[in-house]
């Protein structure tokens, strides 16, 4: 099921998948870096100032609150360090300013070798 379906719905357990720079929230990463509103480092982009979000992130942080709402016991969010243009080329990534909201704290940060 999807974020977007999921409002409505609990379960004990929810996995949010692909919370990376450009994936989600997408496309606002490059207005937002424009604008000086966000910060990216290897650990991830950092919101630095919230009262310049564009409406688009708002929504999209809105849409991430009803994901982890939506979890009873434990909520999973996971991104990865690199991943594939649509040309077939790796780039680096990194994870969504999304995932610097209070509340979320990183578990564990895993690198992997190669393409695997």
């Amino acid at each position: 099921m999807t974020v977007h379906s999921a409002k409505g719905h609990e379960w004990d357990t929810v996995f949010i998948p692909g919370a990376t720079r450009f994936d989600w929230p997408g496309w606002i990463c490059s207005r937002c870096e424009r604008a000086g509103i966000c910060s990216r480092s290897v650990r991830g982009c950092r919101i630095v100032d919230a009262k310049k979000m564009p409406d688009g992130l708002i929504e999209e942080m809105g849409l991430l609150c009803v994901g982890v709402t939506r979890a009873r016991k434990a909520v999973y969010v996971s991104a990865s360090m690199q991943r594939r243009t649509n040309y077939g080329n790796y780039q680096v990534a990194c994870p969504s300013c999304l995932t610097s909201l209070s509340g979320i704290e990183p578990v564990s940060w895993s690198v992997m070798d190669g393409e695997g």
